[in-house]
This record gives C-alpha cells, structure tokens and sequence, in this order.
C-alpha cells in the first residue's frame, strides 16, 4: 500500500491526462524540482499500480458527479445516448442540472454503462441503475466519514455536506425533460424510462397527475442532420433525374454519381493518409500538395468510411470543396506520369471532382455547413 499523497499525486496527474507510462517519471521530475540535488525517490509506483489506479479515479468521478447531482435544486433534463465501440454497446447519462444558485450544470452521471445487450429495455434498466449507483458511493462515503471522524464534535456538519441517498432517487426526474437520438430504440427507451419513473414515484407515494409529468425532447443535433441528409438525397435524385442520359455513358465499373456520401468515401480511399483502404495513394497525394502549394490548409475528411455520422456529408464538403483543384491536379500529375492510367478509383475521382453539377454540390454543402450547420 502507497501513502495516500503519493495516490492523490497519480489521480491528479490521470484526472490530467498523463499517460500512466510517463507517471513515474513525472514523480522523479517532480521530487527534483522540489529538491533540488536530493536523491529522495527510493521506491516508484509500478505501472500496473498506476493503470489499476483508473479504476479508484472512475470511482472518485462518480461519486463527486452524484454529490453534485444530490446537492443540485432541480434536475432539469436527462439526456442518454448508445454507441458502439468493437461490437460493445456503451450507454451514458448525461444530466442537466439546477444548482442553488440558479446556475445550470451538466454532470456525466455515468459515461461507462456496458449493458447485456442494446436493446431498450437494458439501457432503461441500466440507466435507473446507475442513479441508485451514485446513491451508493454516497452512502459509503457517508460511513467513511463516520469512521474517520467519529470523536470529532464537527462530524454532523461534514455529514450535512454529503446528500443522502434518497436524492439520488429518479423520481426527481419528474417534470424534466428526457432527451434522446431520434432512432426507434431511442424513442422506445423515452417511453419505458418515462413509466419506470412514474412506477418508481408512486411507489414513494407521488400520486399528483400534476407531479406524474415527464417531458420527451428530441437532439437538435440529430434533428438538424435529417434535414440535411434529406436535402443530400433530394439534391441526389433531381441531378441523376436531369443527367440520367450522361450517366448512362458513363463506363458503369466507376461508380459514377451524384451522391455526395459516395464522393467523400473516394476522396477518403484515395487521397487520405490513414490507411483506411490499401489500395489508396494518401501519402503521395498530402506529400505532393504540401511539396507544391505549401501554404494550403489540410482538411482530412474523417469517418465516412469506418463508422459515419449523420453530419459528415455536409462537413465533410468544405475540405472536399477547398482542396478540389489542388487534387485535380495531383490526379493529372498521377494519371499521366505513372502506371496508373487502369486505376479506376483515380479515373472515378477525377470524373466527380471535375464535374460542374458535383463542383456546385461541394459548394452548396461547404457554404451550408458554415451558415447553418455549425452556427446552429
């Protein structure tokens, strides 16, 4: 066992950020900068110790994020949200809090919910669970202070600084808004956590239909990007609806068309620098514009190929619309001085990058996303 003081130091120093490989060093950093030619350090931590430290420093997280939300006057909103991560579904509970000063705070209550499956009816379970979680750590550090300070004629003021428990309850989410993602298991999951709250608070004896009120709002986020996937197909549909005749000459092997999703996969496959398809020449392209036109800006496009977010067909156009004739360019350059010419992906991103109707798409989404997108 460490002194406590050398435990705080690697709390603080991973509440930081600092890798647990290079925590070690940073205590003999720190020792000698305090101590100047003292040779203090006779034993360090090992880094199996400081890793296995990130589970004392989730621990301390979630116990302060319920001491917050218990001292907290109104829980105003609930908003939860299911991911993926190598076929592991992980839930959050992110809360929107009323502080006494009439402040509002949010609070990850819980960030790290691996449920059984990703199904509604887990992620309802597991989000009530995670309140009465909270509500334990609280208890626990209660009992921990008694036991600390027991003879201590203060004790029931440091107690009256630690909620109880029952203000973990989610009852207090009634009259709050519980906000979500607008797919099906989501909204299913406003439904079911809806009536578990309402089934929790009459069990404690809330029986008011002016109490038994819950509110369900939707992300704007997720609402905003319908919109524009929306107008992305529609744009999709009129230009293949005028162009049908010219698309049809088009050699059908290149994949030629309107959709902007399907440009952006090609600029990412080809002239991206992350390896995301073998066949691609990313770093020949980023070295050959930043060896000519050294003052151009890089705007990779991100996640259009490994996991796509609902936003990335209108973001990802201002790097695609900036960079456009910088990759033309380096396409020609490729095409006519390499053994290239049979490489369809480079023949299929020059046709689109060197369209007029994709050229005017680019721009529409770049000047979309900087005036609507990102201001709302």
């Amino acid at each position: 066992m460490w002194k406590y003081h050398v435990e705080k130091l690697i709390l603080e120093m991973l509440a930081n950020r600092t890798p647990p490989s290079s925590i070690q060093a940073n205590i003999v950093s720190f020792c000698s900068h305090i101590l100047p030619g003292q040779d203090v350090v006779e034993e360090l931590p090992c880094v199996k110790h400081i890793r296995d430290m990130r589970t004392v420093q989730l621990t301390v997280a979630k116990t302060l994020a319920g001491k917050r939300v218990g001292d907290a006057k109104q829980i105003k909103q609930l908003n939860t949200d299911e991911t993926s991560k190598l076929q592991v579904q992980v839930t959050n509970v992110i809360l929107s809090i009323l502080q006494n000063d009439e402040t509002l705070k949010t609070v990850c209550l819980a960030g790290d919910i691996i449920g059984a499956d990703g199904t509604a009816e887990e992620q309802v379970r597991e989000i009530v669970q995670s309140f009465g979680e909270a509500g334990r750590l609280l208890e626990k550090w209660r009992a921990r202070t008694v036991n600390m300070y027991e003879d201590d004629p203060q004790l029931q003021s440091l107690l009256d600084l630690i909620p109880r428990k029952e203000s973990l309850c989610v009852s207090r989410l009634l009259k709050s808004y519980i906000t979500t993602d607008t797919c099906s298991t989501a909204r299913k999951v406003q439904c079911l956590l809806s009536a578990r709250i309402i089934e929790i608070a009459k069990e404690r004896g809330i029986t008011s239909t002016k109490d038994l009120v819950i509110y369900h709002g939707m992300c704007h986020n997720h609402v905003r990007n319908i919109w524009g996937k929306a107008l992305a197909k529609r744009m999709k549909k009129r230009l293949e609806e005028d162009h049908a005749d010219n698309l049809a000459d088009i050699p059908p092997h290149l994949r030629i068309s309107f959709d902007l999703m399907n440009l952006h996969r090609c600029i990412d496959k080809e002239c991206n620098d992350t390896a995301h398809y073998a066949n691609g020449h990313g770093i020949d392209c980023t070295n050959y514009i930043s060896t000519h036109y050294p003052d151009v800006i890089k705007f990779p496009i991100t996640r259009v190929i490994v996991g796509e977010r609902q936003d990335v067909v209108w973001e990802a156009c201002l790097g695609a619309y900036y960079l456009r004739k910088y990759r033309v360019k380096w396409l020609i350059y490729v095409m006519s001085s390499m053994d290239n010419s049979d490489n369809n992906l480079q023949r299929a991103l020059f046709v689109h990058l060197t369209s007029r109707e994709m050229i005017a798409q680019l721009r529409l989404g770049a000047a979309y996303y900087m005036a609507i997108v990102v201001p709302m």
